[in-house]
């Protein structure tokens, strides 16, 4: 039977996997709302050209440019998260392996990160593990593309706003 010192260490272990798991959740709620923005401004300015049109006049740049700068915001977002969440994930294995070694010969404890198999925690980790990389790679190869297809970006976006001028449409802020 455990004492008391024990099963408030036992306690002492849980609360710190506890905290750290509800860090990984809160960094992939995060990451969800930051990609579900860089993705709807991606879509909208790829759906049509008198968007990307009025975005490039505004920040009087390179129409590409626009596009390019949305990926890297995407990809910092990606990259960001998946620092903190592999930070938070090492330190549940750490909390894990210390209290392996120290407090699970004392006393019939359960694993203070759940039951089951290693093959469950691997599969638990999996998820909050890949979802950042994915967007990262996600991220890559629509910078790659957009960098990819610049010029035909430009001369589109130059092409629509002459169309908009001969036709006296008048772009917001020109």
């Amino acid at each position: 039977m455990p004492t008391c010192s024990e099963l408030a260490q036992y306690e002492l272990y849980r609360s710190y996997v506890r905290h750290e798991d509800q860090l990984i959740n809160f960094r992939l709620t995060w990451y969800m709302l930051g990609q579900t923005i860089t993705l709807t401004a991606l879509s909208y300015f790829l759906s049509n050209s008198y968007g990307l049109a009025q975005v490039s006049k505004l920040l009087d740049t390179w129409p590409a440019l626009t596009l390019i700068f949305i990926c890297q915001i995407g990809l910092v977002i990606a990259v960001l998260t998946w620092i903190g969440v592999m930070a938070a994930d090492q330190s549940i294995k750490n909390l894990k392996a210390n209290y392996e070694k120290t407090m699970l010969p004392l006393a019939g404890f359960p694993s203070i990160t759940g039951g089951g198999g290693s093959g469950v925690a691997w599969r638990g980790a999996a998820n909050h593990l890949w979802i950042p990389r994915i967007g990262a790679a996600f991220w890559v190869v629509v910078t790659v593309i957009a960098v990819w297809n610049a010029p035909m970006i430009n001369s589109e976006v130059r092409r629509t706003v002459e169309q908009l001028k001969a036709a006296q449409i008048v772009l917001p802020n020109s």
